[in-house]
């Protein structure tokens, strides 16, 4: 299941990356292709303006032969103007006849048929436009532009566009090879991402089942108990109620467990699913405190626990009181059920700065160390035997965890086996 889910992951990102690769180059191509062209056409304007302002009465010649054979050279700051950022310019001046009068450079046939065909068109000479034109296999930017002088000529400004093209096309070249890696690489990466995305994904599968595994057993024992008993009671036919009370008690016993066990089930269950609504009250801690502790004095007693609690008055928190009773119930009666008989338990309420401290100190079986980053897991008990015996599920200090951290706190653990244990919540006072 989770390779098919991995591949998914995998495929999925690679051709998010991979697209947006794509239109970044695609982008990065069209953007400098733009600026070519825009800087070109900006070039030619202006050079245009410098051939307008010419003297051309030097380009008319009466000579039977073709100017084209003895072309005049231009005047010097139009040559060395004639090159601007590395852009080469060509132009062909025309008599008001459409005859070639002077070439900046010799064009074959076809180019001059080619160019020369745009001077019939009125429409882009007077609008001046810059037209692309292709004559044989290669492609050019011509600027047509109609002077008035003692006759009238035209002049073209020539751009061979196959430079700018070849530049372009090692552009695109550069983007295939550098994209072929790059999406090699982003494959490569999207399945590490997949991977580490699964790894949460994993953990909760796994904790869901552990859980399920822990929540079957945990019923089983019960239900197994309660079976052998009440089958041990109804084997009587002739005992009473009361010869048979023992097997009945023990039954109850065990639906009271069975019963506790479902209750805290179902609530882990709203937890997962954000169902439980949490309250935000202004909660007297100290006189809540002294309720709670008011409460457990039977259990207290009935464990022969020597019970000193050190709480400060008026100490008040915004949040829910019935959790935070549930808080205090679960750390106050691990502190029994862990204790020694005839044990010792100190509870104290006070504040500490921005903070309210909760601390519960037990003389009792204590921790291992191994076992104290797993002490909040769910179900999780470090003496199975005892805590079925004591009515434990292993699910109470991570329900305490929740309610400490739904509150903004935040809970620790201090403990050396056979020593005792001391649990600290620390609660911001958010007044």
């Amino acid at each position: 299941m989770f390779k098919k889910l991995e591949k998914e992951i995998t495929v999925h990102n690679a051709v998010i990356l991979i697209v947006s690769l794509i239109i970044f180059c695609m982008s990065v191509y069209i953007f400098t292709k733009g600026t070519i062209d825009k800087a070109i056409d900006k070039l030619i304007r202006k050079r245009i303006e410098f051939y307008r302002d010419m003297d051309t009465s030097r380009y008319y010649n009466n000579s039977e032969e073709h100017i084209r054979r003895y072309p005049k050279p231009l005047p010097q700051e139009a040559k060395t103007d004639s090159f601007d950022f590395k852009i080469r310019f060509d132009f062909i001046i025309y008599d008001d006849d459409k005859e070639i009068m002077y070439e900046s450079r010799l064009q074959s046939e076809e180019n001059i048929e080619t160019f020369k065909n745009l001077l019939w068109d009125e429409k882009n000479i007077n609008e001046e436009n810059i037209v692309k034109v292709v004559s044989g296999d290669r492609e050019y930017r011509v600027f047509t532009a109609y002077i008035k002088d003692e006759k009238g000529i035209y002049i073209q400004l020539i751009h061979d566009y196959e430079v700018n093209k070849a530049f372009l096309n090692k552009l695109l070249i550069m983007f295939l090879t550098v994209g072929g890696v790059s999406i090699a690489a982003l494959i490569l990466i999207s399945k590490q991402f997949a991977k580490r995305a699964l790894i949460p994904i994993k953990e909760s599968w796994e904790q869901q089942k552990n859980f399920v595994a822990d929540a079957s057993h945990e019923i089983r024992t019960p239900l197994a108990v309660l079976q052998i008993n009440l089958e041990a009671a109804m084997s009587d036919n002739k005992g009473t109620i009361e010869e048979n009370e023992i097997w009945l008690e023990n039954a109850m016993s065990e639906v009271r467990k069975m019963s506790e066990l479902v209750n805290e089930l179902l609530m882990l269950a709203r937890i997962d699913a954000n169902e439980i609504e949490i309250k935000n009250d202004i909660i007297d801690l100290s006189l809540l405190s002294h309720e709670v502790v008011e409460k457990l004095e039977v259990l207290f007693e009935a464990s022969n626990i020597i019970f000193n609690k050190e709480i400060e008055d008026q100490l008040c928190i915004k949040g829910d009181e019935a959790k935070i009773s549930q808080l205090i119930v679960i750390l106050l009666d691990n502190a029994v059920k862990y204790n020694r008989l005839g044990g010792n338990i100190f509870f104290s309420v006070k504040r500490e700065d921005k903070l309210i401290l909760l601390t519960i100190k037990d003389t009792g079986i204590g921790i291992e160390e191994k076992d104290l980053k797993h002490i909040f897991d769910r179900f999780y008990m470090v003496d199975k035997s005892r805590s079925r015996e004591k009515g434990g599920s292993g699910l109470g200090l991570s329900i305490a965890k929740w309610i400490v951290e739904i509150h903004k706190g935040k809970i620790h653990v201090e403990s050396k086996k056979d020593e005792g244990s001391i649990f600290t919540v620390k609660i911001p006072i958010n007044m």
